[in-house]
């Protein structure tokens, strides 16, 4: 028999460029009891078994096996050492994989397959107290070096996942009264109830003790609605960027953002939209990521590897899928908007990930600091008077 697996003996060998290498699946020795005893070989070809053995072993073995049975990984049966395989391997099967789930997310069976709700909530945001403070201290913190004034009547949190703790301290922050909040996402990430708000005010409190926070107008407006004493008007709505515009009424005094904007296909003509109901003399804060999100320990720029085909072919019907814009569009946007830029804070990294060689042409064109650019927090004003 030529290279391959074999259950029970448990061994099977890949060409990997360099003859032959035996691997072992550690297994029960009872594992046939559970199944039919197959063997399943990997010819040797050199590129075929590269890219495929290690897949194709997990694969048969969760055709035949019970779950429990299949190892998370195939070990060298001398060292112990992983199946090695190709950054050029995994990239092809991730492709394929991201393709046929891209394309199946154009119906809506597909997408509920491939993103079930919660998950897809989970994915982006937390809904913890700790989070809530983290946003609320890094947008306000920003905002008031730079002159916010506090004393607004209309509040739009765009994006905000699973979060309303952010939004309920921004409207306790500014007061309470006279002040409401919009929550606007493009999907069901929250299921308000009689109690939301009461409980998030409460895990705020708990949180603010934990922090040592003292006592002040946010805390003490918390309270009030931890004893439903007070009933914040925070609305959550759920549509797209279209019925949203056709729906907002008056301008808002104070527009955030965290984590969002890249995840829109197409960020113009909703940055347009915000512009549009943004008040004369109002604020906007958006936090951006700008991190392949699959990524972002390895190569924060892998999405940029991509031509704009392959990307589209792999991306485009994902709910939340990235838009690769890099900070300067945003920023050149928001210019092209007549916003005032009041600031554009970068995070940038020391150096690439990968050589300029592996990005799609477009993306080669870029000078190493938009590049190595991985988050934006841009805060701008209402647009200027061109009267």
């Amino acid at each position: 028999m030529g290279p391959g697996l074999r259950l029970g003996d448990a061994d099977f060998g890949a060409d990997l460029g360099e003859g032959v290498v035996e691997y072992r699946l550690v297994v029960p020795r009872d594992v046939a009891a559970y199944g039919p005893r197959i063997a399943l070989e990997i010819p040797r070809f050199s590129s075929l078994a590269r890219v495929l053995s290690a897949p194709v072993c997990r694969m048969a073995l969760r055709t035949f096996y019970p779950p429990r049975f299949v190892p998370s990984r195939i070990t060298h049966s001398t060292t112990g050492a992983p199946l090695p395989m190709p950054t050029s391997s995994r990239k092809i099967i991730r492709a394929l994989w991201r393709t046929g789930r891209n394309l199946s997310s154009c119906t809506p069976i597909g997408r509920r397959l491939f993103f079930p709700r919660q998950a897809l909530a989970e994915a982006f945001s937390s809904d913890t107290a700790s989070y809530s403070w983290r946003l609320f201290e890094r947008h306000s913190s920003r905002l008031q070096q730079l002159g916010f004034d506090w004393r607004v009547s209309r509040i739009l949190e765009v994006g905000p996942g699973r979060s309303v703790g952010n939004g309920l301290l921004w409207w306790a922050a500014c007061g309470g009264e006279g002040v409401s909040v919009t929550l606007w996402d493009a999907h069901p990430n929250m299921t308000p109830d009689a109690t939301w708000l009461q409980n998030a005010a409460r895990d705020l409190l708990e949180e603010a003790d934990r922090r040592g926070e003292p006592e002040s107008r946010t805390t003490r407006t918390l309270q009030k609605v931890a004893a439903a004493a007070v009933a914040p008007p925070i609305d959550y709505v759920v549509c797209d960027q279209r019925s949203f515009a056709a729906r907002a009424e008056a301008p808002y005094d104070l527009i955030l953002s965290h984590s969002c904007f890249e995840h829109i296909w197409e960020p113009e003509p909703t940055l347009s939209m915000l512009a549009d109901h943004t008040a004369a003399l109002g604020w906007q804060s958006n936090q951006i990521d700008l991190m392949d999100h699959g990524s972002r320990e390895t190569n924060y720029l892998e999405m940029l590897e991509y031509s704009d085909f392959a990307y589209w072919m792999t991306a485009r019907f994902i709910p939340g899928g990235l838009n690769r814009w890099r900070a300067q569009q945003f920023i050149d946007c928001y210019e092209g908007m007549d916003m005032v830029i009041v600031a554009a804070d970068r995070r940038i990294q020391d150096e690439l990930p990968t050589d300029r060689s592996r990005l799609a042409k477009r993306f080669q064109q870029l000078d190493e600091r938009e590049l190595r650019t991985t988050e934006l927090h841009l805060i701008t004003r209402g647009r200027r008077d061109t009267g």
